[in-house]
């Protein structure tokens, strides 16, 4: 047996030496951790290039190390207030106030007022004046928590004190343009608005407030135009991509529509727990006819917040869209689960919201219908009209269809499926009945005329057809349905 060759022993030496030397140095990197203030400084710049969640995990680190870090619990909360999380950023910034961080109260007081919590932040406020009573800001945002109090007194002399001290104060004039709408009076609103803008071209709450009164009333274009000024002031608020996208969605212009998509998605980037904002961008997918990132974003929307019906019901009729759209690209599989989904979607609508079972009984049976699950489609069809049949027209055309489509399912044309074909024959007469003037349900009765006489050789309904057909024709002359019905019953001749 050969040997492997020997290496000499001055050779190998000099070798492992080497590889120690390496391998010692890999261990000493790999085993020096990172300082929790160098944690907290990586954690900035991912905050800064929009990396929220890189942010939020280093600065987690950075205070699992050094729980006294305040700058890390002050910016957490931050990013935590930016997505909405308000009990969490409360959280933190009441142990940034403890570790004594200088801007920690304020901006407690602050995130009391936008989460809602007017009382915890009236009385922050408050006990802050009480140490900086000259204190504009504070003054001034005393006001707005007053304002969202409906104290429109106590919100008006908040606003008149700050401008007491400071007859120039912006913010205070944007106070008063606010407590002034509340008050109906819209014209010196207006002109309080635009002395706070004069004063002060770059105070976002104007924009903000200011792009709100033109939205309430109806002017998009001009709240459209104020919201993304304030978004470009205010770029980490998103209430003001919101708002701004809301305002383009309103125009109904397909111009709009890509601006209006970058504004919601900047939105749910910000604070990917905003229900509604994930709501506005599948309508807004939903209008681009993008179903699939529809979908997705109602089936976000819909998990954060499940208590709307009505959001159930539109992400149902998503569902039968997008199925539509598989079963377009010959992908039944995708189809048939969309459908599914619809189908779970809207009796979800009929447990929530009872009162409103007309449209989700119909979508129900539309669903199974697409499925073709007609069994179910009739059923549900047939409970849509006994809910309410005199506004029934377009039900009793699918149950039609429905019946006809079950019997040629049958692998036989014996009695059971010409029972099918019948009780289509009635589903459209009664259509017919609710819009005589609609021309639909003649060609589907004379379509099955002449089907059944066909195909059961049943020569009185091929009279029957001729009839139909004859007052078609002398509705619409040049009927394209009594055309090709007339083509049909033709008798064949064989060419030889």
């Amino acid at each position: 047996m050969d040997k492997m060759p020997r290496t000499p022993i001055k050779t190998l030496l000099p070798a492992l030496f080497a590889a120690a030397l390496v391998l010692g140095c890999a261990t000493t990197s790999e085993a020096r951790k990172p300082k929790p203030e160098e944690l907290y400084q990586q954690a900035v710049e991912a905050d800064r290039a929009d990396n929220t969640d890189q942010a939020i995990g280093l600065l987690r680190q950075a205070i699992t190390a050094k729980p006294k870090l305040k700058e890390a619990h002050f910016l957490l909360a931050r990013i935590y207030t930016d997505r909405g999380m308000y009990d969490e950023a409360i959280g933190g910034l009441k142990v940034a106030a403890q570790l004594k961080h200088p801007e920690a109260p304020r901006q407690l007081a602050r995130v009391y007022h936008r989460a809602g919590m007017l009382d915890d932040a009236q009385v922050m406020f408050t006990e802050l004046l009480r140490k900086n009573p000259n204190d504009p800001d504070l003054r001034y945002r005393l006001g707005k928590v007053l304002l969202d109090k409906g104290d429109l007194n106590a919100a008006g002399e908040s606003f008149r004190q700050v401008l007491q001290m400071d007859p120039n104060n912006a913010a205070a004039h944007n106070g008063l343009a606010s407590l002034y709408y509340r008050q109906r009076m819209t014209g010196d609103a207006m002109a309080e608005f635009q002395k706070a803008l004069q004063l002060d071209p770059n105070l976002s709450d104007a924009y903000l407030d200011l792009g709100n009164l033109h939205f309430e009333t109806g002017k998009y274009q001009e709240a459209a135009r104020l919201f993304k000024r304030y978004t470009e002031l205010e770029p980490r608020e998103v209430a003001g991509h919101f708002l701004l996208a809301k305002a383009y969605q309103m125009q109904k212009d397909t111009a709009l529509f890509r601006e209006g998509v970058a504004a919601a998605e900047r939105a749910v980037r910000i604070d990917p727990n905003n229900d509604g904002a994930w709501y506005m961008l599948a309508t807004f997918y939903r209008d681009g006819k993008q179903y699939q990132k529809s979908v997705e974003a109602f089936q976000r929307a819909l998990k954060l917040s499940p208590v709307d019906p009505d959001r159930w019901f539109e992400a149902g009729q998503i569902y039968v869209k997008a199925a539509a759209a598989m079963q377009d690209a010959k992908d039944t599989v995708r189809a048939r689960e969309y459908l599914d989904e619809a189908i779970v979607c809207y009796e979800k609508r009929c447990e929530m919201d009872p009162a409103k079972v007309e449209d989700t009984y119909y979508a129900m049976g539309t669903a199974y219908y697409l499925s073709a699950d007609y069994d179910k489609a009739i059923e549900w069809y047939q409970k849509r009209i006994g809910v309410n049949p005199r506004n029934a027209f377009g039900v009793y055309m699918n149950l039609g269809y429905s019946y006809s489509l079950k019997g040629q399912k049958l692998k036989q044309a014996g009695a059971e499926a010409k029972a099918l074909y019948l009780q289509a024959i009635e589903a459209f007469t009664e259509a017919r009945k609710l819009s005589p003037e609609r021309i639909q349900p003649l060609e589907a009765i004379a379509q099955h005329y002449v089907f059944v006489g066909q195909k059961f050789n049943d020569r009185s309904f091929i009279a029957k057809a001729k009839a139909m057909i004859a007052e078609i024709r002398k509705r619409d002359p040049g009927n394209k349905t009594a055309r090709d019905l007339e083509q049909a019953m033709k008798p064949k001749i064989e060419v030889w």
